[in-house]
């Protein structure tokens, strides 16, 4: 069987590649279908600009005649193969984390999204949160974040749920010491008792998006429904003095899972 692979470039996750590739050829191992499985990869930056996905796509099932195509690309670019995936009666793997998701399903015959889990959790965290004894709340997001759809899932669910958005923050900041929350701390320190932030970051700007919100002083304590990355360990540092605030959200993964399943992940990866 031959595979073709459409990996990012991504200066966000500069590994993911190598990670997915890491699982993939671990699994292979496993199952003892190394020999029997030839793997060919191109690499298409960040995975969102047309003419190069379509170029390398092309290439992989015609020129190399690939039986299965894997694709780690955006979402806003996956409808253009559809007809070229149909044309050579090969099937598409979608496999990116789900933070876009169509915003037209239109079921593709030979099309298989591997998993919509980002947009799914922040949906659920955006009930959660108008389950809320205050059904108000800020929305606290970045530039780069803000730019998925996983953002909108969680404020629409938690206004369908009886919630109401009160400000809108959205840092455009560069991650380091000089990034600051102070448009959203001085909305909290004019507000009439609003607690709670849906916050939507990547892991770097939620460590520091904590470590801003940790030194704010308020008269009410502030209750943060989050996405799903920043409640992995490197979003959250472990301080001594834990946090000022609580922490609601969903994750599709923990590494301390003590289950014969993670465990054996761990161990093989």
């Amino acid at each position: 069987m031959n595979i073709g692979i459409l990996l990012p470039l991504s200066n966000a996750h500069p590994g993911i590649s190598k990670d997915f590739m890491d699982g993939l050829n671990t699994f292979l191992a496993q199952k003892q279908l190394t020999g029997d499985v030839t793997i060919k990869k191109e690499s298409v930056g960040f995975g969102g600009t047309e003419k190069e996905v379509y170029a390398k796509a092309e290439k992989l099932l015609i020129s190399d005649d690939v039986d299965i195509l894997i694709a780690y690309i955006d979402e806003k670019v996956t409808g253009m193969l559809y007809s070229l995936v149909q044309s050579t009666g090969k099937l598409l793997l979608i496999v990116n984390p789900g933070a876009n998701h169509p915003v037209n399903w239109i079921a593709q015959p030979t099309v298989i999204h591997l998993t919509l889990h980002h947009a799914f959790l922040c949906w659920l965290t955006g009930a959660a949160a108008a389950k809320s004894k205050k059904k108000e709340a800020a929305l606290a997001s970045s530039f780069y974040d803000c730019g998925y759809l996983h953002s909108a899932d969680m404020v629409k669910n938690f206004m369908a749920s009886g919630g109401n958005i009160l400000h809108n923050y959205i840092n455009s900041q560069a991650y380091d010491s000089n990034f600051d929350i102070n448009q959203l701390t001085d909305f909290f320190k004019g507000s009439s008792g609003c607690e709670n932030i849906l916050c939507v970051y990547d892991e770097l700007p939620a460590s520091l998006f904590y470590d801003r919100i940790n030194n704010h002083k308020s008269e009410h304590a502030l209750h943060l429904f989050v996405s799903p990355l920043m409640l992995t360990g490197k979003a959250i540092e472990k301080k001594e003095a834990g946090y000022n605030f609580s922490i609601h959200g969903y994750l599709s993964w923990q590494p301390d899972l003590d289950t014969e399943a993670n465990n054996y992940f761990i161990k093989s990866c």
